[in-house]
């Protein structure tokens, strides 16, 4: 890892079951003291791409940050969790999704373009210095600020009665798991993962 004294981007897949920060704190110790940031916040059940910046790098962080971002998520109708994710608990059994495949793309028309959205009590967004998260799992959840999200495609795929993949492109990042909870409002149920 001596080559991590020199600066750059190094893009890391970011496997299932670590945190951002924690790919971070692995990074520094192999890299003994180097200079490290990374440019988006995955949750700790997502894989994919984790761009880190090492030494001057860093520098460029704050403009990673509100660049457009891709990601492809999953909402299983029908079920929930407390958490609107796969690390909670279910909230009852299974039920059958009224929803057919018109209904959806009707449905996703409301999240395309400039939305307003809340970023959900279990997510990495930080309130006086922690993840929300971290409050949550306290007992204590707290109400996060709306914040605009642009969101240039969102598309149903898959079976729409059962999972719908959801291939979203947008700044800055679209909460996936809110989409879903809004279809649990429907009476659809949700799960998001």
């Amino acid at each position: 890892m001596a080559s991590l004294q020199n600066s750059g981007i190094l893009v890391v897949d970011k496997p299932a079951g670590i945190t951002s920060h924690r790919v971070l704190e692995r990074m520094k110790r192999l890299a003994r003291r180097s200079k490290l940031g990374h440019g988006g916040t995955l949750d700790p059940f997502a894989t994919g791409v984790l761009p880190v910046f090492v030494q001057r790098a860093t520098r460029l962080v704050q403009f990673f940050l509100h660049g457009d971002k891709e990601y492809e998520g999953r909402i299983r109708f029908g079920w929930a969790t407390d958490t609107h994710d796969l690390d909670g608990a279910p909230l009852g059994p299974a039920q059958p999704c009224g929803a057919g495949p018109a209904d959806l793309e009707a449905w996703v028309q409301e999240f395309r373009g400039r939305i307003r959205q809340r970023p959900p009590a279990f997510s990495a967004v930080k309130w006086q210095g922690e993840s929300l998260h971290v409050h949550a799992r306290r007992g204590r959840p707290v109400e996060a600020r709306e914040r605009e999200v642009e969101v240039h495609r969102l598309e149903v795929g898959g079976d729409a009665r059962l999972a719908n993949s959801r291939r979203v492109g947008g700044k800055p990042a679209l909460f996936v798991m809110v989409v879903g909870e809004t279809a649990r409002a429907a009476n659809w149920g949700l799960g998001s993962y």
